[in-house]
């Protein structure tokens, strides 16, 4: 148990114990202050709600992908922080509108595996 947060839910250990990234590597977000491990998971495991915090995505238009651009450099994700009771669909409208002006039909939206 860490202090100040309660008991550590158990399924993501359990997921990530019988489900190994197809891809891994580490990044330095926010200009360095936030070292993160990006791993991608291509199963269909499904990882309980309330333990989603952020969503990404991948836009294409046409086909092309389209890249989001800041202090970090260019990546082709655009996403970020699920409102309580929000659905993925529902972030990744909001959030691709927001990063990069594209307007998403929720009909169009396609899981395609998980980042942890």
């Amino acid at each position: 148990m860490r202090a100040g947060l309660g008991e550590r839910h158990p399924e993501p250990a359990r997921l990530l114990q019988i489900d190994a990234p197809v891809e891994s590597h580490d990044i330095a977000w926010a200009g360095g202050r936030l070292p993160l491990r990006v791993a991608a998971h291509t199963s269909d495991a499904e990882v309980p709600l309330e333990l989603v915090t952020s969503v990404r995505c991948i836009v294409w238009v046409g086909d092309s992908i389209v890249f989001c651009e800041n202090s970090d450099g260019a990546h082709p994700w655009p996403g970020w922080r699920r409102q309580a009771g929000k659905s993925y669909a529902d972030t990744i409208v909001r959030e691709a509108r927001e990063e990069t002006g594209w307007w998403i039909d929720r009909a169009s939206v396609r899981r395609t595996g998980g980042f942890i």
